[in-house]
């Protein structure tokens, strides 16, 4: 029970997947459906960049401190939320702990979407121009440099019981939202 006597059943969408996978995309349609916050991950990189414009293990420990605060202070007000990240495999476990502690310490449920898509497919997703608006990746290049480096495994799936995994390439981010809604019993928001 919440410290204000009710249960209010916050809950965490968790959706990872490599870059141009449709995170964001998918999150956002879920979103205005479902009525949930969209707090993605690139929403946190120009504060940081401000204060570590290269990478650092300080700039990737400023980031994560950011979000897992930011998750936090969600699901200790209330607020249903959907994150969306990148997952790296096994040096990630740390954070993605943090963020389970973080949430059920406030009688939170968590809820884990991995999207996945042929490399193919994400090669050419990253030429889209609306990857611009939030400084991602948009180069085939770019992409495949950041998948090739040894220590990350994009396509890695969180050592996490009951992952919903969906491919992105048989579908619009319609369906996707609709197979997470399904999936979790999440309702469709109704308009006032």
């Amino acid at each position: 029970m919440r410290r204000d006597g009710y249960d209010h059943g916050v809950k965490l969408i968790l959706m990872y997947g490599p870059p141009a996978v449709g995170k964001l995309t998918t999150a956002t349609e879920l979103s205005r459906r479902a009525g949930y916050r969209l707090f993605h991950n690139h929403l946190t990189v120009p504060v940081v960049e401000a204060i570590f414009p290269e990478e650092s293990p300080q700039r990737n420990r400023l980031l994560k401190t950011i979000r897992l605060n930011a998750i936090e202070a969600a699901a200790e007000a209330g607020q249903n939320l959907i994150f969306t990240t990148g997952y790296s495999g096994t040096h990630d476990d740390q954070f993605i702990h943090d963020i389970v502690q973080a949430v059920t310490r406030h009688h939170g449920m968590l809820h884990f979407v991995q999207l996945t898509a042929p490399r193919s497919v994400l090669m050419e997703r990253v030429k889209n121009p609306s990857r611009q608006e939030h400084a991602k990746m948009v180069t085939p290049a770019q992409l495949e440099l950041w998948l090739d480096t040894p220590h990350r495994d994009a396509f890695a799936s969180m050592p996490i019981k009951d992952v919903l995994l969906i491919d992105t390439s048989t579908g619009k981010p319609s369906d996707t939202a609709t197979t997470i809604m399904d999936q979790f019993e999440i309702k469709e928001r109704q308009e006032l």
